[in-house]
């Protein structure tokens, strides 16, 4: 709930970038925000590594995200560094 607060808070305020909300945080995460107001998607990753996350785009042009991996055969598909 914080890290959707925030992003709320930076946008609304803007014209500020959300990245420095999150740079400062700890911690084994990861997380998908997708803000319907603007259209826009916003995934982080904490930087110890502990989580990871891929992504893919399906063959109607959907984006996938997930924690295990996505299924094959997409038509593009990798790790979120």
């Amino acid at each position: 709930m914080f890290v959707i607060k925030a992003y709320r808070t930076l946008r609304d305020r803007g014209p500020y970038p959300v990245d420095p909300v999150v740079k400062d945080l700890d911690g084994s995460f990861a997380f998908v925000i997708y803000d319907s107001k603007t259209g826009t998607v916003f995934a982080a990753l904490g930087s110890d590594g502990g989580v990871k996350l891929c992504w893919g785009i399906t063959a109607d042009g959907s984006v996938v995200i997930s924690k295990k991996g996505v299924p094959n055969p997409l038509p593009h598909s990798q790790k979120i560094p």
